[in-house]
């Protein structure tokens, strides 16, 4: 993991939303990965960020990248250097150094919140009212349901 577990966090419990979001983003990752080697054909939706593996990684990838930038925005801290990834990016070839680069941000970016900034709300683009504990959490979750999803769709071929 690339999460800094050292003392700098003012707040354990961002340090571990922050080491768990890794993870899911990591897991996500090597799932999608085994989804891209059977050229996996996602089931038809609406939802244009599920449309495909590529628009899924894609959807994945630039939440990510949202949320850390949402968290920062928010508490008025140093805004990121991190480009948001581009749809022409080849996934297969360039997906795992963006991700590499996203982890960095988020293992930096959120080092001085304090437990107190945790509880603070805060509307959401989407228009949900969440605090930052609640966004980081939804941080975590995100990658995570969509592993779930990618697995299951791999386990009834």
């Amino acid at each position: 993991m690339n999460v800094n577990y050292s003392s700098q966090y003012k707040s354990g419990a961002v340090r571990a939303l922050v080491a768990l979001h890794e993870r899911e983003m990591r897991k996500f990752m090597a799932v999608w990965q085994r989804a891209a080697e059977i050229d996996l054909t996602l089931p038809p939706t609406e939802d244009p960020s599920c449309k495909t593996i590529d628009t899924m990684l894609h959807h994945v990838l630039r939440a990510s990248r949202g949320y850390v930038l949402w968290i920062c925005d928010n508490l008025n801290l140093d805004k990121p250097d991190i480009i948001s990834p581009s749809k022409t990016m080849d996934f297969k070839t360039e997906a795992l150094s963006y991700l590499e680069s996203l982890l960095d941000v988020w293992s930096t970016a959120l080092i001085y919140v304090t437990d107190d900034q945790c509880y603070i709300e805060f509307k959401s683009r989407w228009n949900t009212i969440y605090c930052i504990d609640g966004m980081l959490e939804h941080a975590v979750m995100h990658p995570s349901r969509h592993s779930f999803q990618l697995v299951r769709i791999m386990s009834d071929l």
